[in-house]
């Protein structure tokens, strides 16, 4: 049963990525995240979704991962709680 969840779930997620695909056009796709640490177990079968439902360029798909990403984005976040940006008048 797990293993027919994941594959559904994965096929689902690959088909959503390349609607979007379809729809933005982008150039370069960035994968992210521990899971990137899987490398072609990963990305193949994602790049064989993008060859079967894109309809048009075939955007280039690269990895970003830093094992310590997760700190940087925290942080990121607890600044944008503590100084409301948006909120700043303008000069």
């Amino acid at each position: 049963m797990p293993r027919r969840y994941w594959r559904t779930l994965d096929r689902a997620h690959r088909q959503t990525v390349a609607d979007l695909v379809n729809l933005f056009d982008p150039e370069v796709i960035v994968v992210g995240g521990e899971a990137v640490q899987f490398g072609d177990a990963l990305l193949d079968p994602l790049k064989r979704s993008m060859h079967k439902f894109l309809f048009f360029s075939k955007p280039e798909i690269q990895t970003d991962w830093v094992p310590s990403s997760w700190g940087r984005g925290a942080a990121a976040l607890a600044t944008r709680d503590i100084f409301d940006f948006e909120r700043l008048p303008s000069g």
